[in-house]
């Protein structure tokens, strides 16, 4: 569910129970913040999948893979170190072109294969990947 669904959901309930103020929609507000992985971590997983996998992220391509991670485990936790970029990248590249980022050991053809299609794919799902 979407933030501002979410935000929309607890407003109603709050208004079942007749509890509906200014001061009620801000706590709402600051919980649902709450789920938004802080602006350091946004900073740092941005560097790393430039740095590692030539993507330059948006904050909201950040957040749908921090949502997506987190029901397994959580980063603030964890940290962002080879296990969590390596998955970042598997997660791009599988949405991106349905195939598994290469590894040293594939044929040749297989990576040609690979990066072709993530470079004719990325663009058109809204990312931007330097070859």
């Amino acid at each position: 569910m979407k933030k501002a669904e979410k935000r929309i959901k607890m407003i109603q309930i709050f208004e079942k129970q007749g509890m509906i103020d200014s001061i009620i929609r801000d706590s709402v507000d600051e919980c649902l913040a709450l789920d938004d992985p802080s602006t350091d971590l946004i900073k740092r997983l941005k560097a790393e999948m430039k740095r590692w996998y030539g993507f330059e992220l948006t904050d909201d391509q950040i957040k749908e893979y921090y949502d997506y991670y987190r029901d397994y485990h959580s980063l603030e936790e964890m940290g962002f170190d080879t296990v969590e970029r390596e998955d970042f990248g598997y997660y791009l590249a599988h949405k991106i072109t349905g195939l598994n980022w290469p590894m040293n050991g594939d044929d040749d053809n297989i990576k040609k294969e690979f990066y072709k299609s993530l470079a004719e794919n990325a663009p058109k799902m809204g990312y931007k990947w330097n070859q």
